[in-house]
C-alpha cells in the first residue's frame, strides 16, 4: 500500500487592471520514495504572455519507486535521482523555438544507479550520472559584435558499466558532455 502526503499554499490575487496573478508557496509531495517540493508563481494569468517563475526540487529512490514498475518488465532498480528546476519564462518561450530566451536552469543527478533486466539480459550501473541545462550567451565568430543566445546541455558520467547479453558492452569512466 502506497500513502502519500501533497500539500500547498496558493493565493490568487487581481487588481483594477483586471490582471490576476497567481502565487503557490510551499508545495510538496511524499510518497513511497519520492519527495517534490517547490515554490512558483504566474503573473498576469489572464494576459497575453504570462510570466511563471519556478523553483523546485525532486528526490526519488528507484529502489521504492521500483513497486510502480509492472512486473511484466521483470526490472530490478536500485539508486538515488536528484532534480531542481529554478528561474523565469514567458510562456511564449515554453516551445522548441523559444525556449532559449527562457531564464531557467536545471539538473538531474542519478547515484548508485542499478537497473537489471534479466528476461532482456540488460545490466546497467552507473556510479555517478549528472546533466545540467540552462541559457547560455556565445559569441559569433564571424562577427564578434554578435551574440546569441542558447539552451546549453552538459552532462557528465563518473563510471558507467552496461551491458546487454554477451554481446554488447560499454564502460567509461570520467566522461563529459
Amino acid at each position: 500500500m502506497h500513502h502519500s502526503l501533497i500539500g500547498y499554499d496558493a493565493k490568487a490575487e487581481s487588481d483594477d487592471s483586471g490582471s490576476v496573478d497567481l502565487n503557490i508557496s510551499d508545495i510538496y509531495v511524499n510518497t513511497s520514495g519520492m519527495h517534490l517540493k517547490g515554490n512558483g508563481s504566474m503573473t498576469d494569468i489572464m494576459g497575453d504572455d504570462p510570466l511563471i517563475r519556478v523553483d523546485g526540487s525532486l528526490e526519488a529512490s528507484l529502489d521504492s519507486l521500483e513497486s510502480f514498475i509492472p512486473d511484466s518488465l521483470h526490472m530490478h532498480a536500485e539508486g538515488k535521482i536528484d532534480a531542481h528546476i529554478e528561474g523565469n519564462a514567458r510562456l511564449s518561450h515554453l516551445n522548441l523555438y523559444n525556449f532559449s530566451r527562457a531564464a531557467l536552469n536545471g539538473s538531474l543527478s542519478f547515484e548508485d544507479i542499478h537497473i537489471h533486466t534479466p528476461g532482456d539480459s540488460i545490466c546497467v550501473k552507473i556510479d555517478t550520472l549528472g546533466i545540467s541545462a540552462g541559457p547560455e550567451e556565445i559569441q559569433s565568430r564571424r562577427d564578434s559584435s554578435r551574440k546569441f543566445r542558447l539552451m546549453a546541455v552538459n552532462g557528465y558520467i563518473n563510471d558507467a558499466d552496461i551491458r546487454y547479453r554477451n554481446e554488447i558492452s560499454l564502460k567509461g569512466k570520467s566522461i563529459r558532455m
